[in-house]
């Protein structure tokens, strides 16, 4: 008998993916906000996550689509939140925060 995939249930990213992912979506203040306007569109932010999904998938760990990179970002920023209080100042820095404080430095 086949083995049936679950659908819901993903490959895990790794740490260095991770603080890779926080490390992209820094550097990009329209993609990390997700609010589209005239010049930055969904289309455009489909490509640039595309563009991060290949680079995340190029090192070992998890190989997912950009829409599951996307899905990967907003989990990292919906736990941050609920587990720290209001007064830091942006997702973006607890993420990475708490990325660096549960792995070991990359080397």
């Amino acid at each position: 008998m086949a083995e049936r995939v679950d659908k819901r249930k993903m490959s895990h990213c790794t740490e260095g993916q991770k603080r890779m992912l926080v490390s992209f979506l820094e550097s990009d203040e329209e993609l990390r906000k997700g609010k589209f306007t005239s010049q930055f569109t969904y289309k455009e932010s489909q490509r640039r996550w595309e563009t991060i999904s290949q680079k995340l998938n190029s090192v070992p760990g998890a190989k997912k689509e950009w829409a599951s990179w996307r899905r990967t970002w907003q989990d990292l920023k919906k736990n941050v939140k609920k587990n720290q209080h209001p007064s830091v100042s942006t997702a973006v820095e607890q993420v990475g925060d708490l990325v660096q404080r549960i792995s070991p430095p990359m080397s």
